[in-house]
């Protein structure tokens, strides 16, 4: 890539209001190589600096979209309520009546998740105790993401879910027909403290089955406008 090429990537993201992100190889001068020029990494630099665009590395961006506690594992005992026992594949069965948390090994439909730990339900039964997933976080608006996972390929289901409201587990829903990550909204805390409540699946089509929650995150809709992601990996010399 030529400095004028970086110019142009710069400008457009600057007129569009996009990010950036720049990723390069090892820095070196080796003629022939594959090595990162040291000459246009400190051109590129000197671009970014005259255009006064904002620059962030991996890290900082992960703890701003990510502050800490916002990401809940359902199969944490620390972060759910009724807490299940846990069994893996080969060693015990699911169970329509309760709640089952199980640590899976099997590839079941794409996209695969395999050794992913969830907490099922099935869709028959519609009186199983509120399932409360939750967690502290900083005050401030989210947007909440689930990993969610169908044992049973071919199949859709309806999953039913509310945002810190216990007294209406069934208030929201969504549709999954794999394993899948979705969006389930958005949600202000103000008192330090979210909570996602489910009760109940309902099967749309191919008949009853074990749907599950794996994953939720709290991803911050307050972070600051970043312009350029900057990557930067620094090769160990052998010793």
């Amino acid at each position: 890539m030529t400095i004028q090429q970086v110019r142009n990537i710069l400008d457009s993201a600057v007129a569009k209001n996009q990010w950036v992100v720049f990723y390069g190889h090892p820095l070196g001068d080796t003629p022939g190589g594959w090595e990162q020029s040291p000459a246009l990494l400190q051109a590129t630099f000197d671009e970014i600096v005259a255009r006064q665009i904002p620059v962030k590395t991996v890290w900082e961006v992960v703890n701003d979209l990510y502050p800490a506690g916002c990401v809940i594992r359902c199969a944490d005992d620390t972060s759910q309520y009724p807490v299940r026992p846990t069994f893996e594949e080969g060693h015990g069965s699911f169970n329509t009546s309760v709640w089952n948390e199980y640590w899976h090994t099997t590839s079941w439909t794409e996209p695969r998740y395999i050794g992913t730990p969830a907490v099922y339900c099935h869709t028959s039964n519609k009186s199983l105790p509120v399932m409360k997933f939750y967690c502290n976080v900083p005050n401030g608006e989210y947007e909440v993401r689930a990993t969610i996972i169908a044992k049973d390929p071919g199949r859709t289901y309806k999953l039913f879910y509310s945002l810190n409201d216990e007294g209406n587990p069934s208030k929201d829903s969504v549709e999954v027909n794999k394993n899948s990550d979705v969006s389930l909204g958005t949600v202000t805390v103000t008192n330090g403290q979210f909570s996602l409540f489910t009760q109940k699946a309902d099967a749309i089509t191919g008949g009853d089955g074990y749907v599950g929650w794996s994953y939720i995150r709290l991803i911050t809709q307050s972070y600051v406008n970043v312009k350029v992601l900057l990557r930067v990996v620094i090769p160990v010399a052998e010793q």
